[in-house]
């Protein structure tokens, strides 16, 4: 397995309409409606959906720098922080980043740039890092 990132930004809520949301802001995403059966994970498990979700996600499985595919990432969502701010506000919204490494390290070593603090404060929603290592 390659190294893999994946960055997701969630807005959540049992009012929350996320077609609302698909029509103010213009990103591929997912919407999942409350009781709704979807197919989750690799094994594509049938789940129920607890709440109204909107789901904006990206990955990259290659050798783009964490830090570079974050602001990436957040410079996307800035882009649309006006029509976002409507809903992060109202609903619970979180931004994760996870990260997979396959290599045999003892330790991992994340600093956030200036650039991508500045973005996340622009954004502000709550941020969530997992670092995973397959060793």
């Amino acid at each position: 397995m390659r190294k893999s990132k994946f960055f997701k930004f969630t807005i959540k809520g049992d009012d929350l309409n996320p077609m609302d949301i698909k029509e103010k802001v213009h990103l591929p995403c997912k919407v999942f409606i409350k009781n709704e059966t979807t197919l989750a994970g690799i094994i594509k498990k049938p789940i129920i959906q607890k709440t109204n979700r909107w789901l904006y996600s990206s990955m990259d499985q290659g050798e783009m720098r964490v830090n570079h595919f974050l602001v990436s990432q957040l410079e996307i969502l800035a882009k649309n922080v006006l029509p976002l701010k409507e809903f992060t506000t109202r609903y619970h919204a979180l931004i994760e980043l996870v990260v997979y490494e396959d290599r045999n390290i003892s330790h991992y070593n994340l600093v956030l740039s200036k650039r991508a603090q500045y973005l996340l404060n622009k954004i502000g929603v709550r941020f969530s890092i997992t670092i995973v290592d397959f060793f």
